[in-house]
């Protein structure tokens, strides 16, 4: 341990102030006690953050802080009670304290004391100042232990998060990654406070002292106080927060059935906020529930999909593309709003028990390309400037029976500007083979080369498409049970059963890009229907 002095002396801030000033602590005369949790960044913002910790005694505590390990500087802390009791009768001690005063996009170093006992020495950076940085996150959910795995999460954080993040960013967290996004169940029982300290804190205490989490409450918390007491979310609600960096705003949202009017009334005023700022490019929510789960029926949620859908009609109206992470179903998943610019990523599982293929009720979407059920993260880089853009990356750590070392195993990149594909047309229907009318249209063509991702055909009896005969949506992958079914669909042409006894019907097609931009519909022509014997 670093032996540091009693009373610290707080940096002047001017020629005018006093060369230094003490700063007396409450406790600072305390014994040696136990941390409990290791101290962890909170709330980051230009120019302030919170560091947590706990202990298992001592009321007095201090954060010391500087521009280097030297430090120099000091913030005395404070208890965090349980709703509103006298924090000293708390089963622990949390403690908090906030930096102010801090410079815009600073690497600040800090090292916690209370009584006698003080931590090893982090650091942490602010969020810049410049809307044109860039920032990388983690996204990951469901950390809850399974007795039958209990070093899960463990593994996805040592041998998952901090190897990729420093292989592929750089070695220094703080400086390399903005934030982490955590959509719930971080926990199996969020009123054992022995899990929050030995399943959640210890195994990303490397992380979390360096990068700043951001929680979404989920069902294993179990509304439990001592969620709240552990993290210092932004703004005055605790249940539903934003933040911002650079060009990007986040946004968490409770989809327990946590006051839901309120709530969505709240979204409607931070996206159309959003859709007003020009240095905002992008909108990431996180909320703990699926609207849609291939993996797991029971788990969905009218609120979250609720929240969808006004996303994505924000991402439409503003042209900012966004997303939402969830978790409560146990693998990845990755799915796209049929009409607009917006993911929905499941970002489990962290450490809960998979939810295997054929265990349960599962349904194969049409609007999901990928669901695997593996254990796993994701990541997201974002970048501004003249053409901002984020890619969203699934880190695979494989099964219990197939693990895998950080594969990637799926990726996708959104551009806030991005040219449509080319008009597609139509060019006639003919036989696939017996009983099998197809539709054949141009090949795809994009401005910006971006690769096919989609089409959409529609089949009327006559070119006003009042009513349609048929509808498909073809994705350029549907990975499901393991297998991609649309492996070698090149997405010109497709067969129609419905065309069957009709000899002639208009047909429609419009193509998506790989930035989820869809071309004008092709022009609707009165084709021949031959009979395919």
């Amino acid at each position: 341990m670093r032996t540091l002095p009693l009373v610290f002396l707080l940096a002047c801030t001017g020629t005018d102030e006093p060369e230094s000033t003490p700063v007396v602590c409450d406790g600072d005369d305390g014994g040696a006690v136990t941390l409990t949790i290791a101290p962890y960044v909170q709330a980051v913002s230009q120019t302030s953050a919170t560091i947590m910790w706990e202990t298992d005694e001592g009321t007095g505590s201090r954060v010391e802080f500087g521009a280097s390990e030297a430090l120099g500087s000091a913030v005395c802390g404070e208890l965090v009670g349980v709703n509103g009791d006298d924090p000293e009768d708390a089963p622990t001690q949390v403690h908090t304290a906030t930096l102010t005063d801090l410079a815009p996009g600073e690497t600040v170093y800090y090292a916690v004391r209370t009584g006698q006992t003080e931590s090893a020495v982090a650091h942490f950076r602010t969020v810049p100042d410049d809307p044109e940085a860039s920032v990388r996150l983690v996204a990951m959910s469901d950390s809850q232990l399974d007795e039958r795995h209990p070093e899960k999460f463990t593994e996805v954080i040592q041998d998952g998060v901090l190897p990729y993040a420093r292989a592929n960013w750089g070695e220094d967290l703080a400086e390399e990654v903005g934030l982490v996004v955590f959509p719930g169940d971080l926990v199996d029982n969020g009123w054992r406070i022995e899990e929050w300290q030995d399943e959640f804190f210890a195994p990303a205490a490397e992380l979390f002292a360096q990068v700043p989490v951001y929680p979404a409450i989920g069902n294993h918390e179990g509304g439990s106080p001592h969620y709240f007491r552990y993290f210092d979310m932004p703004g005055d609600e605790e249940h539903y927060y934003t933040t911002d960096y650079a060009n990007l705003r986040v946004v968490a949202l409770d989809s327990n059935g946590y006051a839901e009017e309120t709530q969505l009334a709240w979204l409607d005023g931070v996206l159309a906020e959003a859709c007003d700022d020009a240095d905002i490019d992008f909108v990431f929510a996180q909320l703990h529930h699926p609207a849609r789960s291939e993996l797991w029926l029971p788990g969905e949620s009218d609120f979250t999909a609720t929240v969808a859908e006004r996303l994505g009609a924000f991402s439409t109206a503003c042209g900012k593309p966004s997303i939402h992470f969830f978790g409560h179903t146990h693998g990845y998943s990755r799915g796209q709003l049929p009409d607009h610019q917006h993911l929905m990523v499941n970002v489990a599982s962290a450490g809960g028990g998979l939810d295997r293929w054929g265990e349960q009720s599962q349904n194969d979407y049409a609007d999901f390309s990928v669901s695997q059920d593996t254990y796993g993260f994701v990541t997201v880089e974002v970048e501004a400037g003249d053409a901002p853009k984020f890619t969203m990356t699934r880190v695979n750590r494989g099964t219990p029976e197939t693990p895998l070392d950080n594969v990637v195993s799926d990726q996708i990149t959104l551009w806030r500007d991005n040219d449509a594909p080319a008009t597609p047309t139509v060019d006639r229907i003919d036989c696939a083979g017996p009983g099998e009318p197809r539709a054949v249209a141009s090949a795809y063509s994009d401005p910006e080369s971006h690769a096919h991702q989609a089409a959409e055909w529609q089949v009327a009896a006559d070119c006003g498409f009042t009513s349609l005969v048929a509808e498909r949506w073809r994705q350029d992958k549907n990975e499901y049970m393991g297998v991609d079914t649309q492996a070698g669909d090149d997405l010109a042409d497709e067969v129609f059963a419905e065309l069957g006894g009709l000899s002639e019907a208009c047909v429609r097609v419009r193509y998506r890009d790989e930035g989820l931009r869809w071309s004008a519909w092709s022009t609707g022509a009165l084709l021949a229907v031959p009979v395919c014997e």
